[in-house]
C-alpha cells in the first residue's frame, strides 16, 4: 500500500511539475509575441484600419469582457460615459489598450473597491478617457518610467510588463495620448486623449 501511494504521489508531483512547465511555456511565448509587436509598432510596421468609432460602444464592450473578473474580486466598475463620443481609429486596437488599463486597474484594486471610466469631450477636438483605481498607486519617482517595457512598480503594482508600452504605442499611431498620475496609497489614474471626429463626419 506504501508503494501505491508513492507512486500516486509521484505521479501527482510529475503532474503539477508537468503544468508548471506548460504555464511558464505559454507566458514566455505571449511575452515573446509581445516583444515582436512592440518592436513592429516601434518601427511603424503595424497598420491602423481607421474607422469612425464609438468611444460609448467600445467601453461598454470593455467592461462586459471584464464584469465577472470584478464581480470575483468585488471590484465594481463604474461608468460615466458622455455619448456622443466618437473618434477614428481602428476598434480592436483601442480595444487592446483600454483591456490592458481594466485589467490593471482591476488586478491592483483592493477587495470591494470601485474602478471608474470616465469618458467625455474636452474642447471640441479630444476625446478623453479617464480609468481610475484606489488600488496601492505609482511612487512619483517611478511615474515617468510606467510605459517603459518590462517597468513593474517595484513590488507596489502587478500586471505592467509590456501592455502599458504596448497601449502607449497604439495610442501614439492614432495620434493620441496615453498619461498616468498617481499618489501612492491613493491608487492610481491612466488618461487616454484621442483625436475627436464630429458626428457630422461620422
Amino acid at each position: 500500500m506504501a508503494m501505491l501511494d508513492g507512486t500516486a504521489a509521484d505521479d501527482e508531483a510529475r503532474l503539477k511539475a508537468a503544468r508548471i512547465i506548460d504555464d511558464e511555456s505559454q507566458r514566455m511565448r505571449r511575452q515573446v509575441d509581445e516583444l515582436l509587436e512592440l518592436a513592429r509598432m516601434q518601427a511603424g510596421q503595424v497598420k491602423i484600419n481607421r474607422e469612425p468609432v464609438d468611444v460609448k460602444e467600445l467601453l461598454e464592450h470593455c467592461q462586459e469582457i471584464f464584469a465577472v473578473q470584478a464581480e470575483e474580486k468585488g471590484v465594481s466598475l463604474k461608468m460615466n460615459l458622455e455619448s456622443p463620443l466618437t473618434t477614428s481609429g481602428d476598434f480592436d486596437r483601442l480595444e487592446q489598450v483600454f483591456n490592458n488599463l481594466l485589467d490593471n486597474a482591476i488586478k491592483n484594486s483592493p477587495l470591494k473597491s470601485d474602478v471608474t471610466i470616465d469618458a467625455r469631450r474636452v474642447h471640441a477636438d479630444l476625446v478623453e478617457v479617464r480609468i481610475s483605481d484606489s488600488g496601492p498607486g505609482i511612487p512619483p519617482e517611478q511615474l515617468p518610467y510606467v510605459f517603459e517595457r518590462f517597468y513593474q512598480a517595484g513590488g507596489m503594482r502587478t500586471g505592467v510588463g509590456l501592455g502599458l508600452a504596448i497601449a502607449r504605442e497604439i495610442v501614439l499611431a492614432h495620434g493620441g495620448t496615453i498619461e498616468a498620475s498617481s499618489s501612492p496609497g491613493e491608487g492610481a489614474e491612466f488618461i487616454v486623449r484621442l483625436p475627436a471626429v464630429s458626428q457630422s463626419a461620422v
